[in-house]
């Protein structure tokens, strides 16, 4: 059991480091290194969901820190993206205006 929850913890510290690649990717619009970082979690949910339910009990305070950044992330992401939209809107000579009208985004989770 002990052994679960080490593989976990340091599956999640591994995750906690791609999501810090990933924020750096989102800041930089590096198209590739966001790409990669898409592939290491995908890994890492596998390998999460294969250690089985008994090594889930992780730290709180880890499983935070995770949400605070793939929240983070998240927010980049769809900043990045309209971003992109808006200058393809601009070289096009189309209005750059929002489609979504007002999204609101929560931050408290």
């Amino acid at each position: 059991m002990r052994e679960s929850a080490d593989a976990l913890g340091a599956v999640l510290s591994e995750l906690e480091a791609v999501l810090a690649a990933e924020t750096l990717a989102l800041r930089r619009l590096d198209r590739a290194a966001i790409e990669h970082a898409m592939a290491e979690k995908l890994r890492l949910c596998e390998a999460i969901a294969n250690l089985g339910a008994g090594s889930k009990a992780a730290s709180r305070e880890q499983l935070e820190r995770i949400r605070h950044r793939s929240l983070q992330n998240q927010l980049l992401l769809a900043h990045a993206r309209d971003s992109v939209r808006d200058v393809l809107c601009l070289a096009s000579g189309q209005s750059a205006k929002a489609s979504l009208g007002g999204l609101r985004v929560d931050l408290r989770g």
